[in-house]
């Protein structure tokens, strides 16, 4: 027997297992021991390998011609995906091109999606979260760095775009689906917000106080964003037309951003329910702005009733104006989300209603993301304490 046919082993035979932050496929072929690396999962690399034992089993050309693999760049490609995403009537197509525009062209427009790996996604994660000194971004200011949430988008965004690659372009592998199994690069994409540390107003008596002193449309703004949780974006961008004060419901479908009119941050639209009180608030408002498009509008030139000062209310002034209401009321400096959005969860919370209402209301992505509000509901109230509470002095 040739004693060169035993170090061949068994044909066909062959393991997976981690090389370095992607997969390698190892096997043994005509004594030789060979080996595929790069990809993206194990179940990646465990394909490759069953296809490839297979042909040596079966006999077949073990040395088949590879797979033309699209030489383009992604900024050859990245108009294309815009227009079939467009084509596809989505509504996040503006925001998908200023994210890619931002985030990503700079260092992928002149890479092809072969040359993409795990390796290279998780030093991209820290870049987008941790610019290097000195980086600049498009409009040559120090790039400034995104939340763990935002970094995730971009990553679904670069997700979408292999996805399109793969229908489109034949492409077989999407480096972005190994992500989820790598627990480091997972927390780097985690959100960091913490509602536990950020302030809010705790006393129902303090948000009626603000918003009796900040003054018109801001004190609008406010009551939107306190009594409806509606984002600072979605409040300068809200129309009558998405107000149904018949039905007490608010249909929020856009938002304002850089100037520039979009989708909500979920990328979905969402009903909120009208409280009373807002009800009222909003009633008596129409009746004085019966002609405005926006329900906040931007103020006017004084003596110019038919020129604003932009077409969205100027955020510089509602912050203005929000920082003197709160010091006038001798309450501590908030931001409008801390003293708006983020107090109408908190007293969501405290009251006792659902937190999953709650998360269709702030359209929250999950739950997960609204239950950090939950926190809230182990607080024990004034009354709770006072009923309590012992006398011991007589």
């Amino acid at each position: 027997m040739d004693k060169r046919a035993n170090r061949r082993g068994r044909r066909g035979g062959g393991t997976v297992r981690k090389h370095g932050k992607s997969w390698q496929a190892r096997w043994l072929e005509n004594g030789v021991r060979r080996a595929q690396s790069g990809f993206a999962s194990e179940d990646d690399a465990e394909r490759y390998l069953k296809r490839r034992t297979a042909q040596i089993q079966l006999g077949l050309p073990t040395e088949p011609a590879p797979a033309p693999k699209p030489q383009t760049t992604f900024g050859q490609l990245v108009e294309d995906w815009l227009d079939n995403r467009k084509a596809e009537e989505r509504r996040t197509v503006d925001d998908d091109r200023r994210r890619w525009t931002r985030h990503l062209a700079p260092v992928l427009g002149h890479r092809t999606p072969d040359s993409i790996d795990i390796g290279f996604l998780d030093d991209l994660i820290t870049h987008l979260k941790n610019p290097p000194v000195g980086t600049k971004d498009q409009d040559g200011e120090p790039k400034a760095a995104i939340s763990g949430a935002t970094a995730q988008r971009v990553i679904h965004l670069l997700s979408a775009f292999y996805v399109w690659l793969e229908m489109h372009h034949g492409v077989t592998t999407n480096p972005v689906r190994g992500l989820s199994r790598h627990k480091k690069i997972r927390d780097k994409l985690r959100s960091t917000h913490n509602p536990k540390k950020v302030p809010f107003l705790k006393n129902k008596e303090d948000v009626a106080a603000v918003f009796r002193t900040l003054p018109e449309p801001v004190n609008i703004a406010y009551a939107l964003s306190a009594l409806a949780g509606l984002r600072p974006g979605e409040v300068l961008a809200l129309r009558w037309e998405d107000v149904e004060l018949n039905s007490n419901e608010i249909h929020v479908q856009r938002q304002v951003r850089h100037g520039r009119v979009g989708v909500p941050k979920s990328g979905k639209d969402r009903h909120v329910p009208i409280l009373p009180s807002l009800k009222a608030v909003l009633t008596a408002w129409r009746k004085q702005n019966r002609s405005t498009e926006l329900v906040v509008p931007a103020l006017r030139y004084p003596g110019e009733s038919g020129r604003s000062r932009g077409r969205f209310l100027n955020w510089r002034t509602v912050r203005d104006a929000l920082s003197d209401a709160l010091k006038s009321c001798g309450l501590k400096t908030m931001t409008f989300y801390e003293a708006g959005r983020h107090t109408f969860a908190s007293q969501w919370v405290l009251a006792g209603n659902s937190i999953y209402r709650l998360m269709e209301i702030m359209g929250h992505s999950s739950v997960d993301v609204t239950a950090r509000y939950a926190h809230l509901t182990n607080q024990l109230t004034d009354a709770e304490l006072a009923r309590a509470d012992i006398q011991l002095a007589s």
